[in-house]
């Protein structure tokens, strides 16, 4: 389920409300009324504002792991199994943003 609340000082209030929390119901179709109890994830967060981010390919690295097989099984020729892109923020060219007009 997702919800958002609106109104002065509801990010304050609700900030320290994330987490994990403990569920306890007594559903209708329970004839010896026992209580089930079950978990839940909330996650608070401030709505962020829209903006313009402009990535040049200079300021990515791009990474690609090879495995030899599944299990540490030799085979030939090795195939990527992973990879991963990172922003390189000590890159000379730097990201460009726009604030909304």
């Amino acid at each position: 389920m997702i919800a958002m609340i609106e109104g002065r000082g509801a990010y304050s209030r609700l900030k320290y409300e994330s987490g994990v929390h403990r569920v306890q119901r007594v559903p209708e179709t329970e004839a010896g009324g026992r209580i089930h109890t079950s978990t839940v994830t909330v996650a608070v967060m401030p709505e962020a504002e829209e903006v313009d981010v402009q990535i040049q390919p200079d300021d990515l690295r791009i990474d690609v792991f090879r495995s030899p097989a599944p299990a540490g099984r030799a085979s030939t020729p090795p195939t990527p199994r992973c990879g991963s892109r990172t922003f390189r923020r000590d890159s000379s060219s730097s990201a460009r943003t726009r604030s909304p007009s």
